[in-house]
């Protein structure tokens, strides 16, 4: 089967699963909203979280924490459930910092939090959001779960540290990118896989090939979104395309096209120039094209991808590990 073949049979199997998921999705919905119910906050914080709430986006984690539970025992529904929108609410609050962050005006179709209230309000909305979850499950006594999502938010920040650290420097390495996208964004992946198998007591070996997987998967979502920044335009992706590359955070694409010995010095006196122009950031993205940037990061998320799939060989061969292998393949990108 060719490469799209392959990509509509993965998409197809997703969405029978998301179907067969939804009842689940909406508890878990309803969870969130709950979680706030218990804020003793000001009556304009609540609207403000509560509409955040109300406006989720795909819950990729969250599927995937389910997917990695499998069958869960009845007496453990209850932990994983909240445990799963407390991931979502956790995520939630990380899309509003980094809205903060970027100075973005859109999340999801809508005005973000700061450019709907401003930046203060913005940072204690986060915050606020972040304290509320770790409360919420201190009341229900999920403390091994509070403090496994601890480790996931502390994970992020340091993802973060080491892109600051780098930002503006042409010489940041491959290593480097993929410690920041593990911490940034893949920890939390493999957050979903940890929590699900130790709520539902998966044995150490199938929890410790999820746990890896996880972390690929999420790797392979950031590499992904990466790639895509340097090969659609605005009106395909919905939002600003080689913004990172602009503020002087670069990626896997760009990383490796500095050191092309034909175009890499071009890219690099265009990087170090403040202020690039539409002109030149299109002159930016026919050069890592053309040195190979965007081959080489296809290449790494197919190798990510098998690596992946090996994992999962470890696993019961039933229908949430062909979820889990479609997921795989809707993640991996022909250049």
């Amino acid at each position: 089967m060719c490469w799209a073949g392959k990509t509509q049979g993965a998409i197809l199997l997703i969405q029978a699963f998301d179907l067969q998921m939804e009842p689940t999705l909406a508890e878990i919905r309803s969870r969130m909203l709950r979680a706030l119910d218990g804020m003793q906050a000001h009556e304009g914080m609540r609207r403000l979280l509560t509409d955040v709430v109300n406006t989720p986006g795909k819950m990729i984690r969250t599927k995937l924490m389910l997917l990695a539970a499998g069958d869960c025992p009845t007496d453990r529904q209850d932990e994983l459930l909240s445990a799963a929108a407390a991931l979502e609410l956790i995520h939630s609050s990380s899309l509003i910092l980094d809205d903060l962050i970027d100075d973005s005006p859109l999340r999801r179709g809508k005005p973000t939090v700061q450019k709907q209230y401003g930046k203060p309000i913005a940072v204690c909305s986060g915050i606020y959001l972040l304290m509320t979850v770790f409360a919420w499950l201190a009341d229900l006594g999920y403390e091994v779960t509070a403090r496994e999502l601890m480790d996931a938010v502390q994970a992020t920040c340091d993802g973060e540290m080491i892109q600051h650290e780098n930002r503006g420097s042409v010489d940041v390495s491959k290593e480097a990118y993929f410690d920041a996208i593990r911490g940034k964004t893949a920890y939390a992946f493999s957050t979903a896989c940890k929590m699900a198998c130790r709520i539902v007591g998966r044995g150490e070996r199938e929890s410790r090939a999820l746990e890896e997987f996880g972390l690929l998967i999420g790797s392979m979502f950031q590499l992904r979104d990466d790639l895509l920044d340097w090969t659609m335009e605005e009106a395909q992706l919905g939002k600003p395309v080689n913004e990172d590359f602009a503020d002087g955070i670069y990626t896997l694409p760009a990383i490796c096209s500095f050191s092309d010995p034909r175009c890499g010095d071009r890219l690099r006196s265009l990087a170090e120039k403040k202020g690039m122009s539409a002109s030149e950031l299109q002159e930016a993205r026919r050069i890592v094209a053309d040195a190979g940037g965007v081959a080489y990061t296809a290449a790494c998320l197919k190798k990510l991808g098998s690596q992946a799939d090996a994992l999962l060989d470890a696993l019961p061969d039933d229908r949430n590990t062909d979820a889990m292998r479609a997921l795989v393949r809707l993640l991996e990108v022909e250049a």
